[in-house]
């Protein structure tokens, strides 16, 4: 999923209303809107498409950003392991320069 994707997918979920999905997406039109997010990803209340529109994410696009939602948390706390071997590891060699220079 691109980062424009996941932007709209927060924005639907968020706003509900397609005016505000397009105003904060900043995508332009209704169609647009499903070229950037592909195919079958969004549903539309009715056929208007217009400020008052609902829209939601289909279950496919709920599958699909629920994915990338995992993926990114995971890389989150893959990172942060990461860094806290490294800050456990840079502890225990400057542990050691001190003790070694205290004898």
């Amino acid at each position: 999923m691109t980062k424009q994707q996941y932007k709209i997918f927060t924005a639907v979920r968020k706003y509900k209303k397609l005016g505000k999905v397009l105003e904060v997406s900043k995508v332009g039109d209704y169609i647009k809107l499903q070229e950037t997010v592909g195919v079958d990803m969004l549903d539309f209340s009715d056929g208007k498409y217009n400020d008052d529109t609902d829209v939601t994410l289909s279950t496919k696009g709920t599958e699909a950003y629920e994915k990338s939602t995992r993926k990114f948390i995971l890389d989150v706390i893959a990172a942060i392991a990461g860094i806290s071997t490294i800050a456990v590891t840079l502890t225990g060699i400057i542990t050691e320069l001190i003790t070694s220079q205290v004898k």
